[in-house]
């Protein structure tokens, strides 16, 4: 059983990549901060902050993801993209849709808003799979 780095490394960029069209103005982004109560003057208020830290953590967050997805593929010795596809899934299911209703439950977030994070979230994790399942 080895990690693929490569593959790992991959599917965390697309990942990558898929969050920052989600959230950007181009998809999602203004919905966010509207359901997010954040203006564009916050926004441009982390900008001169410096997002780099931001980013780094995500994408680092991004790479621990990908690399234990690697690990229970092999794992199951599910190695398609389909396999992938639906492990990613379950993952999402079983996980990510549950824990983040806490958001909605206990901090009082808005329901459209915890639909618009887990959605991105099932996105990211099906393709992650399915790259992940496919390499």
């Amino acid at each position: 059983m080895a990690m693929n780095y490569l593959a790992v490394f991959v599917a965390a960029v697309v990942v990558f990549i898929i969050g920052y069209l989600w959230y950007s103005p181009f998809l999602f982004g203004n919905l966010w901060m509207k359901l997010s109560n954040i203006s564009i003057k916050d926004v441009n208020k982390s900008k001169k902050k410096g997002m780099g830290k931001y980013l780094v953590s995500a994408f680092i967050a991004l790479l621990v993801m990908a690399g234990v997805m690697e690990l229970l593929l092999e794992l199951t010795g599910y190695t398609d993209f389909f396999s992938g596809i639906v492990l990613g899934f379950l993952l999402w299911l079983g996980f990510q849709a549950t824990v983040m209703l806490n958001s909605v439950l206990w901090e009082g977030k808005r329901v459209s808003l915890y639909l618009l994070n887990i959605l991105h979230q099932l996105a990211a994790l099906v393709v992650m799979g399915g790259i992940l399942g496919a390499w």
